[in-house]
């Protein structure tokens, strides 16, 4: 009786390893793939602000006192920048991507230089 019990547990952890072993591997190449996303698309977001500049070359002093208005507006809104940020704490750039690759790395180094 309990040697059937600890064969099915055995069988039970293996099953766990495997789905684990499986699972993290998945779980890092997502993780990466999105901080990878979001760094690409945070570092065009902030390096796109051509719109204030596009905007202020038109000669918008001959317009129409309305589309000049709407121009005014859209030249208003260009000239802040915009920022994907991490819990509106730090923006999401190449910059910032590197340095959590740099820091997960060593941190990486040290686990596996202590379970050795």
């Amino acid at each position: 009786m309990f040697s059937k019990i600890f064969s099915k547990q055995n069988i039970f952890y293996r099953a766990i390893e495997i789905i684990q072993d499986t699972y993290s591997v998945i779980l890092l190449s997502l993780f990466i793939y999105f901080a990878i996303l979001f760094a690409f698309y945070g570092f065009r977001l902030i390096s796109c602000n051509k719109i204030y500049y596009a905007a202020y070359s038109n000669k918008w002093y001959t317009m129409n006192p309305k589309v000049a208005e709407d121009l005014l507006l859209i030249m208003t809104r260009g000239s802040k920048p915009i920022y994907l940020t991490v819990g509106k704490v730090c923006p999401v750039t190449m910059a910032t991507f590197c340095s959590l690759i740099k820091t997960s790395l060593g941190y990486i180094s040290v686990l596996h230089t202590a379970r050795r």
